[in-house]
């Protein structure tokens, strides 16, 4: 399984965005093939973060894309 980035989260955490989990976002949400910097941002600088209410381990983080009128919102599961 091949790595498509890796970064660390807002807390210092490693996250990495592997090809297996890339195939799954991309094939329920084209739109998002070409916004591989911006899902890499959005887990880095995130402009707010939200813990799911039923999941301890799932954070949703949200930033805001102007050029589009949009938020996007990445899941991370530690």
């Amino acid at each position: 399984m091949s790595i498509i980035f890796e970064v660390k989260d807002k807390s210092g955490r490693e996250i990495r965005l592997t090809s297996e989990r890339w195939n799954h976002i991309v094939t329920r949400h084209s739109e998002l093939g070409n916004k591989v910097e911006e899902i890499r941002q959005t887990i880095v600088t995130p402009t707010f973060q939200v813990k799911d209410s039923t999941d301890r381990n799932l954070y949703y983080n949200h930033i805001y894309i102007k050029e589009e009128g949009f938020y996007l919102i990445v899941s991370v599961k530690y």
